[in-house]
């Protein structure tokens, strides 16, 4: 994918990134030349599910990527959307690291497997971080991620 677009890394995101984006297609208001990211709205299903073939690979997928093309990976977690619900990241996203339903072990497994030895980043989207002592959530991130690299 990087030599197709002729850079040195691309960053992989999946999902809508912001849920007013979802409201506003509902609502028959998004522009369509609004620049935000909408992901499959107003696709069929086959166009759908093609699109997120082409951004997003399983888990074992991960497995052939190069080692040399990854900088960097982001480790976060999400709760399950029911289908028909319009994912809203301060629900869905507001989860604890290995706390929600993505099988974080089963995709780090898979980058290490391709012998990438580099940086994992976490992301922690959780409003409760903020009432929290910095000092127990960066040795809590720190755990998380030596039990999930380990």
């Amino acid at each position: 994918m990087t030599s197709i677009v002729g850079a040195p890394y691309v960053q992989m995101c999946t999902g809508l990134v912001d849920v007013r984006v979802v409201k506003e297609f509902r609502a028959g208001t998004l522009s369509p030349d609004d620049l935000r990211f909408r992901g499959p709205l107003g696709m069929s299903d086959k166009e759908a599910l093609a699109d997120t073939a082409r951004r997003v690979a399983l888990a074992a997928d991960i497995a052939a990527l190069p080692a040399d093309r990854m900088v960097a990976v982001h480790v976060c977690d999400g709760l399950h959307v029911p289908p028909g619900e319009v994912p809203d990241q301060s629900i869905s996203r507001n989860v604890w690291p290995g706390a929600g339903n993505i099988p974080l072990q089963e995709w780090i497994d898979a980058r290490k497997a391709t012998g990438y030895d580099g940086c994992y980043c976490p992301e922690i989207f959780c409003d409760k971080v903020a009432e929290l002592d910095d000092v127990l959530v960066a040795s809590t991130v720190r755990n998380t991620g030596r039990m999930l690299l380990a």
